[in-house]
């Protein structure tokens, strides 16, 4: 549901406009589907540092020269992140 929202109000990488309500929905998300969710918003490492790693800046849709900054997102799923002890990584 998160994923269709997002998508029906074009804000999948606009992290900075999101409402509280959905970081709450993200905060309530079980480990398999915060994962899914990460990889589809482009938040997941394109490296391979471990089984699963978010980089702190990875390519954006749009342009591939153009780096997504993902310090909003991670900020505000850190509790996610050490729940699940997810790594995080410079691209």
């Amino acid at each position: 549901m998160i994923l269709i929202y997002l998508g029906s109000k074009d804000q999948w990488y606009k992290f900075d406009e999101w409402t509280q309500d959905i970081w709450d929905a993200i905060g309530d998300l079980e480990e398999t589907n915060f994962k899914h969710l990460c990889s589809t918003l482009n938040v997941q490492s394109i490296q391979v540092h471990s089984n699963f790693t978010l980089a702190r800046k990875t390519p954006s849709v749009e342009n591939l020269y153009n780096p997504q900054k993902n310090k909003k997102y991670l900020e505000k799923v850190s509790k996610k992140i050490k729940e699940f002890g997810i790594e995080i990584a410079d691209e």
